[in-house]
């Protein structure tokens, strides 16, 4: 059966249809907004009209940079280092791994009172929670409560997964590194009765992280403890997660002290929210100037210096840190004081050896009585890692860490002299010759070329601003 072709249906939007059929249009509707009418204002960029426009925006910005200013100048901080590396610290005695747990009082005084309301925030450094292999070390389904995650968590928490032959509650290298130093703080305003700071520990996490990220288990009738039936704590916690606290809306995995440390800092030095210190009433100062001692009670029963952890392992062993007896001294075996470099075809046997209470830890290969290769991290004590889990993931490491060497270092020694130590001496040298003409005629020629560059390309850029500022009038 033939049909006839008729171009004008095409043109009026339709398909040709059969005989005694509706012919369909596909034509836009006639409205403004479908057939692109709607009114339209496109402003003329001239000089009169831009550089009005860019000063009174500089002048709105003025006073609102200068309030943001005063403010943060009249924010009164007070920094309490507790580390405890200086032998005459308070705190000294807390490196040690035998005291457990470990309480320390440092006074100090405050000169002016704090009036509003005071955060109490904890800092640490050289912590690396932006490793990639750390950020990623978390299961987000079991946090935010599904019971089949719970039992059976990612894999992305390994060597942090199973415990036990119980699947860890919360899993991962971030849960496991949780902050759990207690602090405590005092008004001495008498010797014999010093007052308790009341510190508030709820509203210290985002509202999302509290609300929407992080739930517990389903059943609200049940005790926390049995929603968390069939799993084990991280391996370096004292209690399990649903002992946190006492409140059992703050217990669980909606601590908030939790919640605060699973969000990873972006910076190898940060600080993270504490404690919040309301102020009760306009009449009194929140904190009155005075007095003060701070309670701190060391928890962990594994330690280490500064607080360090897996994550800084790692960066420490893939940058090729090493160890000396000077540092190791704890080690009784007589190690060289000179600095090795891991040249062992031995790595994948590495095994971990803790020092008592020296800053740093050692492993050495299995079987040896210390004539090896020592590798040494600084202010890390490998007892985080003592045990079948930790073992694996360091011979992982190390693993890497000898392929890189073998592709990289051993091949390029060969085919290539190391010109750094020369080029730096150089251009240390004081002769009086500018650091950017140091390099010879070579370095000249690229100066003078991209000093005539940059020169042509603003002197051009300032050419078609002015073209673009002032258009012809059209005849």
């Amino acid at each position: 059966m033939a049909m006839n072709y008729n171009a004008k249906d095409e043109v009026d939007g339709g398909p040709p249809c059969a005989p005694g059929g509706t012919a369909k249009n596909r034509r836009p509707d006639n409205t403004a907004f479908k057939q692109q009418r709607l009114p339209a204002w496109q402003p003329i960029l001239t000089a009169g009209t831009v550089l009005p426009t860019f000063f009174i925006i500089g002048l709105i910005f003025i006073p609102i940079g200068i309030g943001i200013f005063v403010t943060s100048n009249n924010i009164r901080e007070i920094e309490i280092d507790y580390t405890g590396t200086d032998p005459a610290s308070p705190c000294n005695k807390c490196l040690s791994p035998n005291v457990t747990p470990c309480i320390c009082t440092i006074n100090f005084t405050l000169e002016q009172s704090f009036e509003g309301n005071v955060f109490m925030y904890y800092g640490l450094s050289n912590f690396y929670q932006n490793h990639r292999r750390y950020v990623k070390s978390r299961d987000d389904s079991q946090l935010n409560g599904d019971p089949s995650a719970l039992l059976n968590p990612s894999k992305e928490c390994e060597p942090y997964r199973r415990n036990e032959d119980k699947p860890i509650a919360p899993c991962g290298a971030i849960a496991n590194s949780m902050f759990n130093d207690t602090l405590d703080l005092f008004l001495v305003g008498n010797e014999s009765d010093p007052t308790p700071i009341p510190l508030k520990k709820k509203g210290i996490a985002w509202w999302t992280d509290k609300n929407v990220k992080f739930r517990n288990p389903p059943g609200a009738d049940i005790p926390l403890e049995e929603r968390f039936k069939g799993t084990t704590k991280p391996v370096n916690w004292v209690k399990p997660v649903y002992l946190l606290d006492p409140d059992e809306d703050n217990s669980g995995f909606i601590n908030e002290d939790f919640i605060v440390w699973m969000r990873t800092a972006a910076l190898p030095t940060f600080r993270k929210l504490y404690r919040l210190i309301e102020r009760k009433n306009d009449l009194h100062p929140t904190l009155p100037a005075g007095r003060y001692y701070l309670n701190i009670t060391y928890n962990s029963e594994k330690r280490v210096n500064s607080f360090h952890t897996l994550a800084t392992l790692w960066e420490s062993f893939l940058h090729g840190e090493f160890c000396s007896s000077q540092r190791c001294s704890k080690i009784k075996t007589s190690i060289p004081t000179q600095l090795y470099t891991a040249r062992s075809q031995h790595t994948e046997q590495y095994v971990l050896t803790t020092v008592e209470k020296a800053d740093c830890a050692c492993a050495k290969p299995e079987g040896s009585s210390g004539s090896g290769v020592w590798i040494f991290v600084p202010g890390v004590q490998f007892s985080r890692l003592v045990g079948s889990n930790g073992a694996k993931m360091l011979r992982s490491v190390l693993a890497l860490r000898q392929i890189a060497q073998r592709t990289i270092s051993t091949a390029s020694r060969r085919q290539f002299e190391n010109k750094v130590p020369e080029k730096q001496k150089l251009f240390q040298e004081d002769n009086g010759i500018p650091v950017h003409l140091k390099g010879g005629v070579a370095d000249a020629l690229l100066y003078r070329t991209t000093m005539i560059l940059t020169v042509a390309g603003t002197a051009y850029a300032i050419y078609q601003l002015a073209v673009a500022s002032f258009p012809k009038k059209q005849g």
